[in-house]
């Protein structure tokens, strides 16, 4: 119930133009009050959601730097590995050329004048000797002492070569397997 009594004086009512600028500036003040609420809201989900993409971003982060300490640790492992491979080569390669120092000393006791050892070879089962002479002779005389030999289970003829400057070139592969 509104009356339509007025105590103020007519003198302080506003003018009809006035009263029309003062309810615009009114609903003008409103609006920006909503914009501003509303562009609040906006930034304060856009701040929420940046740092969540942060937050993740710091976990990916840690979450790598941990795979990364781990394939290092993984990679000094397969390193020193590699290293233990490195020395056992070398220790075959040791036990391998003393075998072939040994094949060698048995064969320089079954040699016959004018043959000499000119190279020699250790494969995996087998152990390849190449003998050199000038005389066709000397190295028949060395193939059946050869021959004679108990110690081999088997005796191959893998190269049979003449040149005229070196000579007669045998190469024969011991075998004890």
């Amino acid at each position: 119930m509104t009356s339509g009594i007025n105590l103020l004086p007519s003198e302080f009512v506003p003018k009809g133009s006035v009263a029309k600028i003062a309810k615009s500036i009114r609903r003008f003040g409103f609006v920006i009050i909503i914009m501003f609420f509303i562009a609040a809201s906006f930034s304060g989900v856009s701040i929420y959601l940046i740092g969540r993409r942060m937050i993740s971003s710091r976990e990916s982060t840690s979450k790598l730097k941990n795979e990364l300490d781990a394939l290092r640790g993984s990679e000094q492992s397969l390193i020193l590995v590699q290293d233990r491979v490195k020395k056992i080569d070398s220790v075959i390669k040791k036990k391998d050329a003393k075998e072939e120092i040994d094949i060698l000393s048995e064969m320089s006791e079954v040699l016959t004048d004018g043959v000499i050892i000119d190279s020699s070879h250790l494969k995996e089962d087998i152990a390849e000797v190449t003998f050199q002479s000038s005389n066709l002779t000397d190295m028949t005389r060395l193939i059946n002492t050869v021959g004679d030999l108990g110690e081999y289970k088997i005796v191959t003829l893998i190269l049979f070569d003449f040149t005229p400057t070196k000579g007669y070139m045998v190469t024969l592969g011991f075998s004890k397997i």
